[in-house]
């Protein structure tokens, strides 16, 4: 399973608030060279965490930028296990640390509330969902209750803020459209059912993948739900 970000418009967001700095990187972050620290994890967790890691890249020359969670679980409950570890994970400023560490002093990741801290940008919209993946069936439905507290959201009024930096005619809502989370599913053999607004299916069905912009969110957050059965 991966699980993708591309937020490679921030690129063109940078250059638009005369940010020139160049910005070049290439790198899988292991969550495994971090787990001496994890001392809130248990022996079990702390093996879970090491079969995942992130592939970064940033490269402002091609304007790319895109952040892709990789595992190798076999079982699908795995991934549900992992994510719920790593949002409570008290030593999970690892992306904080990456991102202080390779980019230049004014580079405005700063400004976007990216230059450190504990801040996960893989996907804003997580906490706003309840995944339940199993063998068999794969579902993501709209959290009701955490989403009347989206407002008060850090991560996407970082992005608000960057978008009013930058200013144009497109403003906040035209760059979180062109952010999308991108999720993509191998299954072990075709599905028998797969529903979602912006699901697509290969031609084997074997293949499920969900592209969504992160602006929906705010419009139609129930564009993120999904239905697979295989």
């Amino acid at each position: 399973m991966a699980l993708k970000t591309d937020m490679s418009q921030i690129m063109a967001m940078l250059s638009a608030m005369g940010k020139d700095e160049k910005i070049s990187k290439d790198t899988v972050i292991n969550y495994k060279s971090y787990l001496d620290t994890a001392k809130s994890l248990t022996t079990a967790e702390k093996e879970l965490v090491s079969k995942a890691s992130w592939h970064l890249r940033m490269n402002s020359d091609e304007g790319i930028f895109d952040l892709t969670l990789k595992t190798d679980f076999k079982d699908l409950k795995e991934i549900d296990q992992l994510l719920a570890i790593l949002a409570r994970w008290d030593n999970s400023n690892i992306m904080g640390d990456v991102f202080k560490d390779m980019t230049p002093q004014g580079s405005g990741m700063d400004d976007m509330g990216m230059g450190g801290g504990n801040k996960d940008i893989s996907d804003m919209t997580k906490d706003y969902f309840k995944t339940d993946w199993q063998n068999g069936k794969l579902t993501k439905t709209l959290d009701t209750i955490a989403y009347k507290k989206i407002n008060e959201d850090e991560n996407l009024n970082s992005f608000k803020q960057l978008g009013a930096l930058a200013g144009g005619g497109g403003g906040v809502d035209e760059m979180l459209g062109k952010i999308n989370v991108t999720t993509k599913f191998m299954l072990p053999r075709p599905a028998k059912k797969a529903e979602g607004k912006n699901l697509k299916l290969s031609d084997d069905k074997k293949t499920v993948t969900v592209i969504c912009p992160v602006s929906d969110i705010y419009t139609a957050p129930r564009n993120f739900e999904y239905k697979i059965e295989y």
